[in-house]
């Protein structure tokens, strides 16, 4: 290989539509509102494999639109490619899914440490890879392996199994193996912990200032135990670990990736960085010389899933970095090497095209479908009921919360009920809470025989985020109307920690449809709540 090609393979690069400009609108959160679609190999997609000869690209949702299109894309830029790609994704679960309906969505992380179940979380992960490979996907950034003992954590949340490390590495080790064993490269992450924190890295640099022990036997623990179960990519966080290096972000200090990860716990994969646009980085170091600084760490291959101009800017500081003698050519040999071992591990070169006429007998498939459904009634938990209000009462159900959600959760309860849907009607609110809508809500709440408040926390990739602290007193307000009140959180189970005084506080871990109907099946009584708090 060139010098150029090698420095190819050491590039996760994302692409946007062509008349995008600069970098992508919501700053590191491609869902917070539509980006222009970018489905085919467009100039951008040709820059990065024709012109720089990357050896890996990453679909974002603007990349997908259906299944069938995305095993299309796969083939074509395969066939672009000498080297086979690492053609990737983010496919957690739950939230973080960038291949959506009708993909089967699994439940994500927390749900899973709900369950307790190594079984569940192995089968999952394993119908994933299956749907996966279906369409080329042969690298996913999951599991996470954050154990998340911070409330107030604006990013991880309900993407860790729970607060428990011994948790997080039962059930991430069982996710890894199967994606690793149904053929699917599995990437653990973020190492070597990003679970404590109440910064979100996409939007800034944040520090953990604990000594060694602590985070050897809480945050580092379940990537110990991952790396001696053979995972073969690990993922760095951007964050400063003060017992480690007190300057540098994990994905460019030496201490983190050399020392720790290579040295200390004997990791021989492919280390990558987490996406090098977020704040965290771009803001505080610069697309360049980060990019030399995290080789120098360490780093393998490193990920900008965005804007061209500062794609080119970390490819071009890597090559003049080489020619200066700053970089060394053997130290790019050794990413390369790695790198390449992977590919060659999971026969890459093999499976450079898939069948785009048998995707759809394996995406969203009956046996996922059913799996999906099963982890969500195996999920949901009833954190207290002292007032004794699950199954709820006979009689009209008052369903308030996004409206969305809400919707299906009140056609769930008319189902399985058996009701009219003026029985269950549907109060929509959020995420702000005018006074008006609460006056209506309030109005509602005097006729039902049982009114059900779903809360949602305050997401930071939303165009208008959670009013939690209106939310709160709506669900006060309610409580003291006199009618029997449920109240579910329909992602972070936090929520309580604003109104401790509520009887009846159910947790879904995520408000996708099998986690809402898993919630109608509770609260009607179809299905018992076996779910235990991870947190």
């Amino acid at each position: 290989m060139t010098i150029e090609q090698k420095v190819g393979q050491m590039l996760l690069f994302g692409w946007q539509a062509d008349e995008a400009k600069g970098p992508s609108p919501s700053e590191g959160y491609p869902g917070a509102r539509p980006e222009t679609a970018a489905t085919e190999v467009n100039t951008h997609a040709r820059i990065l494999l024709e012109e720089w000869q990357l050896g890996s690209v990453i679909l974002m949702g603007r990349n997908v639109e259906s299944p069938e299109q995305v095993a299309r894309l796969h083939n074509s830029m395969q066939a672009l490619c000498e080297t086979p790609l690492f053609f990737t994704t983010d496919q957690e679960g739950g939230h973080v899914c960038r291949m959506k309906t009708p993909f089967t969505m699994m439940p994500g992380a927390m749900p899973l440490g709900a369950t307790r179940s190594e079984d569940l979380a192995y089968r999952s992960a394993s119908a994933v890879s299956r749907e996966l490979s279906a369409i080329g996907i042969n690298l996913d950034f999951a599991p996470c392996l954050d154990t998340n003992n911070n409330a107030e954590n604006p990013i991880i949340g309900v993407r860790s199994y729970g607060e428990d490390p011994s948790l997080t590495t039962r059930l991430g080790v069982a996710q890894m193996r199967g994606y690793q064993e149904t053929g699917t490269i599995a990437c653990v992450k973020h190492f070597p912990g990003h679970g404590d924190t109440a910064v979100d890295s996409h939007l800034g640099l944040c520090t953990i200032p604990y000594g060694m022990d602590r985070l050897l036997g809480l945050e580092i623990a379940p990537f110990r135990a991952a790396i001696e179960a053979g995972v073969d990519v690990v993922m760095t966080a951007h964050i400063v670990f003060q017992a480690l290096d007190p300057i540098r972000p994990g994905t460019l200090s030496p201490a983190v990736v050399n020392g720790l990860l290579r040295k200390e716990l004997g990791f021989k994969g492919v280390a990558m960085t987490d996406c090098m646009e977020m704040k965290a980085i771009s803001d505080n170091f610069g697309m360049g010389e980060a990019a030399v600084m995290a080789v120098e760490a360490g780093i393998d291959l490193l990920a900008a899933c965005h804007t061209l101009e500062r794609q080119r800017t970390m490819r071009q500081a890597i090559l003049d970095a080489v020619k200066s003698g700053r970089l060394t050519e053997s130290r790019i040999d050794e990413s390369v090497q790695r790198i390449l071992a992977v590919k060659e591990k999971y026969r890459l070169a093999e499976r450079r095209r898939v069948d785009e006429t048998v995707v759809m007998q394996v995406v969203g498939c009956p046996e996922h479908r059913a799996l999906e459904q099963e982890i969500a009634r195996r999920s949901i938990t009833i954190a207290r009921d002292t007032a004794g209000s699950v199954p709820l009462p006979q009689g009209r159900i008052l369903v308030v919360g996004p409206e969305a959600p809400a919707g299906v959760v009140a056609n769930g309860i008319a189902q399985l009920r058996g009701l009219a849907d003026a029985d269950v009607p549907v109060q929509p609110i959020g995420p702000e809470f005018p006074e008006e809508r609460l006056e209506a809500i309030y109005d509602a709440a005097q006729t039902a025989n049982a009114v059900v408040v779903l809360t949602k926390h305050r997401e930071p990739w939303t165009i208008t985020p959670q009013d939690e602290e209106a939310q709160a007193r709506m669900v006060k307000s309610l409580m003291n109307l006199g009618a029997p009140l449920v109240v579910a959180a329909i992602r972070n189970p936090y929520d309580i920690k604003r109104f401790p005084e509520i009887p009846t506080y159910l947790c879904t871990y995520g408000y996708t449809t099998p986690s809402l109907m898993a919630l109608a099946e509770v609260l009607t009584g179809m299905v018992e709540a076996t779910g235990e708090l991870p947190v």
